[in-house]
Protein backbone atom coordinates (compact mmCIF):
# COMPACT_ATOMS: atom_id res chain seq x y z
CA UNK A 1 0.00 0.00 0.00
CA UNK A 2 1.35 3.50 -0.88
CA UNK A 3 2.85 5.16 2.56
CA UNK A 4 2.36 9.31 3.30
CA UNK A 5 5.40 9.86 1.55
CA UNK A 6 4.57 8.71 -1.28
CA UNK A 7 1.23 10.33 -1.24
CA UNK A 8 3.12 13.70 -0.62
CA UNK A 9 5.67 12.94 -3.37
CA UNK A 10 2.81 12.49 -5.74
CA UNK A 11 0.95 15.78 -4.71
CA UNK A 12 3.75 17.47 -5.38
CA UNK A 13 4.25 15.78 -8.81
CA UNK A 14 0.65 17.20 -9.99
CA UNK A 15 1.51 20.52 -8.31
CA UNK A 16 5.30 20.62 -10.64
CA UNK A 17 3.59 20.05 -13.77
CA UNK A 18 0.31 22.20 -13.62
CA UNK A 19 2.52 24.97 -12.13
CA UNK A 20 5.41 24.54 -14.87
CA UNK A 21 3.14 23.73 -17.87
CA UNK A 22 -0.18 26.49 -16.72
CA UNK A 23 -2.31 23.10 -17.44
CA UNK A 24 -6.02 23.83 -15.99
CA UNK A 25 -7.07 21.17 -13.27
CA UNK A 26 -9.99 20.35 -15.20
CA UNK A 27 -6.96 18.97 -18.22
CA UNK A 28 -5.65 16.94 -15.25
CA UNK A 29 -8.32 15.25 -13.99
CA UNK A 30 -9.55 14.16 -17.01
CA UNK A 31 -6.78 12.29 -17.32
CA UNK A 32 -3.04 13.46 -18.79
CA UNK A 33 -2.62 12.60 -22.69
CA UNK A 34 -1.17 9.50 -23.62
CA UNK A 35 -1.73 7.70 -20.85
CA UNK A 36 -4.76 4.88 -20.05
CA UNK A 37 -7.88 7.14 -19.00
CA UNK A 38 -8.78 4.53 -15.93
CA UNK A 39 -5.37 5.02 -14.61
CA UNK A 40 -5.12 9.02 -14.56
CA UNK A 41 -8.18 10.42 -13.93
CA UNK A 42 -8.61 12.12 -10.73
CA UNK A 43 -11.85 12.00 -8.89
CA UNK A 44 -13.14 14.64 -6.45
CA UNK A 45 -11.17 13.01 -3.55
CA UNK A 46 -8.25 13.74 -5.18
CA UNK A 47 -9.16 16.79 -6.54
CA UNK A 48 -10.15 17.73 -2.91
CA UNK A 49 -6.11 16.55 -1.43
CA UNK A 50 -4.26 18.39 -3.95
CA UNK A 51 -6.23 21.42 -3.28
CA UNK A 52 -5.65 21.47 0.38
CA UNK A 53 -1.96 20.67 0.40
CA UNK A 54 -1.59 23.37 -2.10
CA UNK A 55 -3.57 25.23 0.70
CA UNK A 56 -0.91 24.31 3.37
CA UNK A 57 1.93 25.45 1.44
CA UNK A 58 0.43 28.98 1.26
CA UNK A 59 0.32 28.59 -2.68
CA UNK A 60 -3.28 30.40 -2.35
CA UNK A 61 -3.68 30.71 -6.11
CA UNK A 62 -3.44 26.87 -6.61
CA UNK A 63 -5.60 26.16 -4.07
CA UNK A 64 -8.41 28.73 -5.62
CA UNK A 65 -8.10 26.76 -9.00
CA UNK A 66 -7.65 23.12 -7.22
CA UNK A 67 -10.70 23.91 -5.41
CA UNK A 68 -12.60 25.72 -8.36
CA UNK A 69 -12.44 22.21 -10.29
CA UNK A 70 -13.58 20.59 -6.68
CA UNK A 71 -16.53 22.79 -6.98
CA UNK A 72 -17.38 21.69 -10.52
CA UNK A 73 -17.26 17.83 -9.58
CA UNK A 74 -19.39 18.50 -6.65
CA UNK A 75 -22.02 18.83 -9.56
CA UNK A 76 -24.49 20.59 -7.43
CA UNK A 77 -24.05 18.09 -4.69
CA UNK A 78 -23.42 19.07 -0.62
CA UNK A 79 -21.69 15.70 -0.46
CA UNK A 80 -19.73 13.12 -2.78
CA UNK A 81 -17.53 10.33 -1.84
CA UNK A 82 -16.32 11.55 1.48
CA UNK A 83 -16.03 15.63 0.41
CA UNK A 84 -18.26 18.16 1.57
CA UNK A 85 -19.04 21.24 -0.25
CA UNK A 86 -19.10 23.32 2.67
CA UNK A 87 -15.49 22.14 3.17
CA UNK A 88 -14.83 23.72 -0.76
CA UNK A 89 -16.37 26.49 0.15
CA UNK A 90 -14.57 27.38 3.50
CA UNK A 91 -10.70 26.85 1.76
CA UNK A 92 -12.38 28.81 -1.54
CA UNK A 93 -13.59 31.75 0.74
CA UNK A 94 -10.24 32.14 2.93
CA UNK A 95 -7.94 32.19 0.03
CA UNK A 96 -10.00 34.47 -2.38
CA UNK A 97 -9.84 36.43 0.78
CA UNK A 98 -6.11 36.31 0.81
CA UNK A 99 -5.53 37.16 -3.21
CA UNK A 100 -7.48 40.22 -2.42
CA UNK A 101 -10.85 39.07 -3.73
CA UNK A 102 -13.06 40.10 -0.64
CA UNK A 103 -15.85 40.29 -2.41
CA UNK A 104 -15.50 36.97 -3.94
CA UNK A 105 -14.81 35.73 -0.45
CA UNK A 106 -17.70 37.67 0.92
CA UNK A 107 -20.03 35.65 -1.74
CA UNK A 108 -18.11 32.19 -1.18
CA UNK A 109 -18.56 32.48 2.58
CA UNK A 110 -22.95 33.42 2.04
CA UNK A 111 -22.97 30.31 0.00
CA UNK A 112 -21.08 28.22 3.34
CA UNK A 113 -23.75 29.49 5.48
CA UNK A 114 -26.92 28.21 3.77
CA UNK A 115 -25.09 25.02 3.93
CA UNK A 116 -24.61 24.92 7.62
CA UNK A 117 -26.01 28.70 9.44
CA UNK A 118 -24.52 27.89 12.97
CA UNK A 119 -20.97 27.54 12.05
CA UNK A 120 -19.27 29.94 14.57
CA UNK A 121 -15.86 30.65 11.80
CA UNK A 122 -17.97 31.26 9.21
CA UNK A 123 -20.09 34.05 10.93
CA UNK A 124 -17.06 35.46 12.04
CA UNK A 125 -15.82 35.32 8.76
CA UNK A 126 -18.19 36.99 7.09
CA UNK A 127 -18.60 39.80 9.53
CA UNK A 128 -14.55 40.57 9.22
CA UNK A 129 -14.75 39.98 5.32
CA UNK A 130 -18.25 42.11 5.29
CA UNK A 131 -16.15 45.14 7.24
CA UNK A 132 -13.29 44.83 5.41
CA UNK A 133 -14.60 44.79 1.82
CA UNK A 134 -16.62 48.22 2.88
CA UNK A 135 -13.47 49.56 4.02
CA UNK A 136 -11.72 48.61 0.70
CA UNK A 137 -14.76 50.31 -1.24
CA UNK A 138 -14.46 53.40 0.87
CA UNK A 139 -10.73 53.87 0.49
CA UNK A 140 -10.90 53.48 -3.86
CA UNK A 141 -13.65 55.99 -4.08
CA UNK A 142 -11.60 58.66 -2.22
CA UNK A 143 -8.32 57.47 -4.00
CA UNK A 144 -7.00 59.98 -6.51
CA UNK A 145 -5.03 57.82 -9.05
CA UNK A 146 -1.68 58.87 -10.41
CA UNK A 147 -1.39 59.83 -14.06
CA UNK A 148 0.60 56.69 -15.67
CA UNK A 149 3.35 58.88 -16.03
CA UNK A 150 4.25 59.38 -12.74
CA UNK A 151 4.33 55.58 -12.13
CA UNK A 152 8.16 54.01 -11.75
CA UNK A 153 8.62 51.39 -13.70
CA UNK A 154 10.49 49.00 -11.95
CA UNK A 155 13.84 48.42 -13.51
CA UNK A 156 14.84 44.48 -14.11
CA UNK A 157 18.15 43.58 -12.78
CA UNK A 158 20.34 42.27 -15.56
CA UNK A 159 20.84 38.02 -15.06
CA UNK A 160 24.60 38.75 -16.89
CA UNK A 161 27.68 41.08 -17.01
CA UNK A 162 30.59 40.50 -18.80
CA UNK A 163 31.98 38.28 -16.28
CA UNK A 164 28.43 36.42 -15.68
CA UNK A 165 29.06 36.96 -11.66
CA UNK A 166 26.84 34.30 -10.17
CA UNK A 167 25.69 37.35 -7.41
CA UNK A 168 23.73 38.91 -10.27
CA UNK A 169 21.81 35.77 -10.24
CA UNK A 170 17.77 35.99 -9.51
CA UNK A 171 16.62 33.14 -8.27
CA UNK A 172 12.52 34.19 -8.73
CA UNK A 173 13.40 35.67 -12.57
CA UNK A 174 15.37 32.54 -13.48
CA UNK A 175 12.69 30.48 -12.19
CA UNK A 176 9.97 32.13 -14.31
CA UNK A 177 12.26 31.85 -17.24
CA UNK A 178 13.14 28.03 -16.83
CA UNK A 179 9.10 27.30 -16.82
CA UNK A 180 8.31 29.85 -19.73
CA UNK A 181 10.80 28.15 -21.74
CA UNK A 182 9.74 24.67 -20.12
CA UNK A 183 6.64 25.99 -22.11
CA UNK A 184 8.00 26.53 -25.42
CA UNK A 185 7.65 30.62 -24.58
CA UNK A 186 10.22 33.28 -25.60
CA UNK A 187 12.17 35.00 -22.57
CA UNK A 188 13.47 38.07 -22.20
CA UNK A 189 17.52 37.61 -22.05
CA UNK A 190 20.48 40.11 -21.55
CA UNK A 191 22.84 38.37 -24.44
CA UNK A 192 22.70 39.66 -27.72
CA UNK A 193 20.35 37.98 -30.13
CA UNK A 194 22.58 35.11 -32.01
CA UNK A 195 23.66 35.28 -35.67
CA UNK A 196 21.59 32.35 -36.87
CA UNK A 197 24.04 32.56 -39.81
CA UNK A 198 26.94 31.18 -37.52
CA UNK A 199 24.22 27.96 -36.56
CA UNK A 200 25.53 25.19 -39.19
CA UNK A 201 25.48 21.39 -40.02
CA UNK A 202 28.88 19.38 -40.63
CA UNK A 203 30.17 16.05 -40.98
CA UNK A 204 32.90 15.85 -38.31
CA UNK A 205 35.97 13.43 -38.51
CA UNK A 206 38.67 14.69 -36.88
CA UNK A 207 39.43 11.22 -34.85
CA UNK A 208 40.49 8.15 -36.72
CA UNK A 209 37.43 6.57 -35.00
CA UNK A 210 35.38 8.87 -37.44
CA UNK A 211 36.80 8.58 -40.44
CA UNK A 212 34.78 5.54 -41.67
CA UNK A 213 31.47 7.26 -40.28
CA UNK A 214 31.86 10.90 -39.48
CA UNK A 215 29.94 12.68 -36.72
CA UNK A 216 26.48 14.26 -38.09
CA UNK A 217 27.48 17.92 -36.03
CA UNK A 218 25.10 20.51 -35.93
CA UNK A 219 25.60 23.86 -33.96
CA UNK A 220 22.01 24.96 -32.03
CA UNK A 221 23.49 27.74 -30.10
CA UNK A 222 26.10 30.25 -30.91
CA UNK A 223 26.53 32.22 -27.20
CA UNK A 224 27.63 29.68 -25.28
CA UNK A 225 28.49 27.28 -27.95
CA UNK A 226 26.16 24.46 -27.89
CA UNK A 227 26.36 21.49 -30.15
CA UNK A 228 24.37 18.30 -31.26
CA UNK A 229 25.57 15.16 -32.56
CA UNK A 230 22.97 13.50 -34.23
CA UNK A 231 22.17 9.86 -34.49
CA UNK A 232 25.53 9.80 -32.23
CA UNK A 233 24.27 6.20 -30.18
CA UNK A 234 22.71 2.97 -32.13
CA UNK A 235 19.21 1.70 -30.50
CA UNK A 236 21.05 -1.63 -29.30
CA UNK A 237 23.66 0.27 -27.71
CA UNK A 238 20.92 2.37 -26.18
CA UNK A 239 19.49 -0.78 -24.73
CA UNK A 240 22.59 -2.30 -23.60
CA UNK A 241 23.23 0.74 -21.72
CA UNK A 242 19.53 0.82 -19.75
CA UNK A 243 19.57 -2.48 -19.27
CA UNK A 244 23.15 -2.77 -17.93
CA UNK A 245 22.38 0.12 -15.36
CA UNK A 246 18.58 -0.82 -14.51
CA UNK A 247 19.36 -2.92 -11.39
CA UNK A 248 21.97 -0.62 -10.08
CA UNK A 249 19.73 2.44 -10.28
CA UNK A 250 18.93 4.32 -6.73
CA UNK A 251 17.71 8.16 -6.34
CA UNK A 252 19.92 10.85 -7.54
CA UNK A 253 21.18 13.50 -4.93
CA UNK A 254 23.36 16.32 -5.57
CA UNK A 255 26.31 18.27 -3.77
CA UNK A 256 24.94 21.12 -0.99
CA UNK A 257 27.23 23.94 -1.52
CA UNK A 258 26.53 25.51 1.83
CA UNK A 259 27.08 22.11 3.96
CA UNK A 260 29.51 20.16 1.75
CA UNK A 261 27.42 16.81 2.01
CA UNK A 262 25.97 14.70 -0.53
CA UNK A 263 22.01 15.06 0.07
CA UNK A 264 18.95 14.27 -1.96
CA UNK A 265 16.90 17.58 -3.12
CA UNK A 266 13.78 18.24 -3.91
CA UNK A 267 14.81 20.31 -7.48
CA UNK A 268 16.31 16.93 -8.54
CA UNK A 269 13.60 14.15 -9.37
CA UNK A 270 15.75 11.46 -10.99
CA UNK A 271 17.08 7.50 -10.22
CA UNK A 272 20.95 7.17 -11.69
CA UNK A 273 23.86 4.82 -11.40
CA UNK A 274 27.13 4.86 -12.53
CA UNK A 275 28.70 2.70 -15.61
CA UNK A 276 32.46 2.21 -16.63
CA UNK A 277 34.20 0.76 -19.45
CA UNK A 278 34.30 -2.55 -17.41
CA UNK A 279 30.72 -2.92 -17.60
CA UNK A 280 29.93 -3.69 -20.79
CA UNK A 281 31.11 -3.51 -24.50
CA UNK A 282 28.19 -0.83 -25.31
CA UNK A 283 29.88 1.77 -22.75
CA UNK A 284 33.30 0.99 -23.84
CA UNK A 285 32.20 2.00 -27.83
CA UNK A 286 30.30 5.36 -26.37
CA UNK A 287 33.33 6.26 -23.74
CA UNK A 288 35.57 5.90 -26.48
CA UNK A 289 33.03 7.45 -29.22
CA UNK A 290 32.14 10.08 -26.85
CA UNK A 291 36.24 11.32 -26.33
CA UNK A 292 36.19 11.08 -30.51
CA UNK A 293 33.69 14.19 -31.22
CA UNK A 294 34.17 16.17 -28.73
CA UNK A 295 38.29 15.93 -29.11
CA UNK A 296 38.38 15.61 -25.17
CA UNK A 297 40.53 13.09 -23.31
CA UNK A 298 38.32 10.82 -22.15
CA UNK A 299 40.79 8.86 -19.68
CA UNK A 300 40.41 11.39 -16.88
CA UNK A 301 36.73 12.26 -17.05
CA UNK A 302 33.72 10.72 -14.55
CA UNK A 303 32.25 7.24 -15.51
CA UNK A 304 28.98 7.59 -17.75
CA UNK A 305 26.01 8.48 -15.48
CA UNK A 306 23.27 6.80 -16.79
CA UNK A 307 19.89 8.71 -15.24
CA UNK A 308 16.06 7.64 -15.33
CA UNK A 309 13.46 10.45 -15.04
CA UNK A 310 10.16 9.75 -14.08
CA UNK A 311 6.80 11.20 -14.07
CA UNK A 312 7.50 15.31 -13.47
CA UNK A 313 11.11 14.23 -12.90
CA UNK A 314 13.29 17.40 -13.14
CA UNK A 315 16.24 18.84 -12.82
CA UNK A 316 15.92 22.67 -11.34
CA UNK A 317 18.35 25.17 -12.87
CA UNK A 318 21.97 24.27 -12.12
CA UNK A 319 25.73 24.06 -13.18
CA UNK A 320 28.14 21.25 -14.19
CA UNK A 321 31.07 23.02 -12.81
CA UNK A 322 32.19 23.84 -9.31
CA UNK A 323 32.40 27.78 -8.32
CA UNK A 324 35.48 28.27 -6.13
CA UNK A 325 34.45 27.69 -2.79
CA UNK A 326 33.37 24.37 -4.11
CA UNK A 327 36.16 22.48 -6.22
CA UNK A 328 36.99 20.66 -2.85
CA UNK A 329 33.05 18.75 -3.63
CA UNK A 330 34.43 17.51 -6.48
CA UNK A 331 37.67 15.67 -5.94
CA UNK A 332 36.87 12.74 -5.60
CA UNK A 333 35.53 12.48 -9.20
CA UNK A 334 38.29 13.58 -11.40
CA UNK A 335 41.42 16.08 -11.57
CA UNK A 336 40.50 19.79 -11.75
CA UNK A 337 36.95 21.11 -12.75
CA UNK A 338 34.81 19.87 -14.67
CA UNK A 339 35.26 21.41 -18.03
CA UNK A 340 32.69 19.99 -20.74
CA UNK A 341 29.35 18.12 -20.83
CA UNK A 342 28.14 15.42 -23.16
CA UNK A 343 24.34 14.62 -22.53
CA UNK A 344 23.19 11.69 -24.37
CA UNK A 345 19.62 11.12 -24.91
CA UNK A 346 18.07 7.68 -24.72
CA UNK A 347 14.63 7.52 -25.55
CA UNK A 348 11.60 9.64 -27.31
CA UNK A 349 10.26 11.58 -24.06
CA UNK A 350 6.33 11.54 -24.99
CA UNK A 351 5.56 15.24 -23.20
CA UNK A 352 7.85 17.35 -21.16
CA UNK A 353 11.44 16.58 -20.40
CA UNK A 354 13.18 19.49 -22.51
CA UNK A 355 16.75 20.67 -21.71
CA UNK A 356 16.88 24.22 -21.22
CA UNK A 357 19.47 27.52 -20.54
CA UNK A 358 17.26 29.83 -18.41
CA UNK A 359 20.44 32.73 -18.79
CA UNK A 360 20.82 32.48 -22.63
CA UNK A 361 17.32 31.51 -23.97
CA UNK A 362 18.12 28.14 -25.41
CA UNK A 363 15.85 24.89 -25.39
CA UNK A 364 16.41 21.99 -26.86
CA UNK A 365 14.85 18.35 -27.92
CA UNK A 366 16.88 16.12 -29.10
CA UNK A 367 15.83 12.91 -30.27
CA UNK A 368 16.56 10.05 -28.94
CA UNK A 369 20.31 8.44 -29.88
CA UNK A 370 21.77 12.49 -30.01
CA UNK A 371 24.02 13.82 -27.86
CA UNK A 372 24.34 17.81 -26.75
CA UNK A 373 27.65 18.87 -26.07
CA UNK A 374 28.88 22.23 -24.46
CA UNK A 375 32.00 23.81 -22.73
CA UNK A 376 31.16 24.46 -19.10
CA UNK A 377 34.29 26.53 -18.60
CA UNK A 378 36.03 29.85 -20.75
CA UNK A 379 39.29 29.01 -21.69
CA UNK A 380 40.98 30.59 -18.92
CA UNK A 381 39.47 27.83 -16.54
CA UNK A 382 36.70 30.39 -15.26
CA UNK A 383 33.28 29.02 -15.20
CA UNK A 384 31.07 30.20 -17.96
CA UNK A 385 27.60 31.18 -16.07
CA UNK A 386 25.87 31.00 -19.49
CA UNK A 387 25.52 27.51 -19.30
CA UNK A 388 23.69 27.09 -16.02
CA UNK A 389 20.95 24.41 -17.47
CA UNK A 390 17.83 22.36 -16.37
CA UNK A 391 15.88 19.32 -17.06
CA UNK A 392 12.11 20.26 -17.40
CA UNK A 393 9.24 17.67 -16.08
CA UNK A 394 7.63 15.14 -17.47
CA UNK A 395 4.28 15.49 -18.22
CA UNK A 396 4.00 12.23 -19.07
CA UNK A 397 6.10 8.68 -20.04
CA UNK A 398 9.52 8.30 -19.12
CA UNK A 399 13.09 9.72 -19.72
CA UNK A 400 16.16 8.59 -20.12
CA UNK A 401 19.88 10.34 -20.35
CA UNK A 402 23.32 9.64 -20.08
CA UNK A 403 25.82 12.34 -18.90
CA UNK A 404 29.52 12.16 -19.30
CA UNK A 405 31.62 15.02 -17.36
CA UNK A 406 35.11 15.73 -18.51
CA UNK A 407 37.76 17.14 -16.28
CA UNK A 408 40.13 19.48 -16.80
CA UNK A 409 43.05 17.54 -16.08
CA UNK A 410 44.20 16.11 -19.86
CA UNK A 411 42.58 19.03 -21.83
CA UNK A 412 45.83 21.32 -21.99
CA UNK A 413 46.61 20.52 -25.18
CA UNK A 414 43.72 19.60 -26.30
CA UNK A 415 41.90 23.10 -25.38
CA UNK A 416 44.46 25.20 -24.43
CA UNK A 417 44.05 29.46 -23.32
CA UNK A 418 43.04 31.71 -25.41
CA UNK A 419 44.39 35.01 -25.48
CA UNK A 420 41.15 36.51 -23.85
CA UNK A 421 39.36 35.48 -20.50
CA UNK A 422 36.12 35.45 -22.55
CA UNK A 423 36.74 32.75 -24.89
Amino acid sequence: MPSEVDLDGALKAIARIQETYHLPPSYITAGLREMPMEESQLGIQDTYTIGRDSYHQEKYYNTKIWMEEAFRQMNGSSYKDGVKLSDILDHLSWVEFKLGNVQQAVNYTVEWLRLEPDHIRARTNLIYMTRENERLLGDSSSKVEKPDAAKKEKKLKPHQRKRYDYKNFDWPTEKKNYRRLCRDEEILTYEEKQDDNKLKCSYFNKDPLLRIKPARMERVWEKPPIYIFRDFASKKEIEDLKAISGPQLSRATVHNPTTGKIEFANYRISEFSWLYDTDGEAVAKVNARLGAVTQLDVSTAEGLQVQNYGMAGQYDPHFDFSREHELKLIKGLGDGNRIATALLYMNKVEAGGATVFPYVGARLTPSEGDVVFWHNLMRSGDGDFRTRHAGCPIISGTKWVANKWFHEAGQEFKRPCGLSPYE
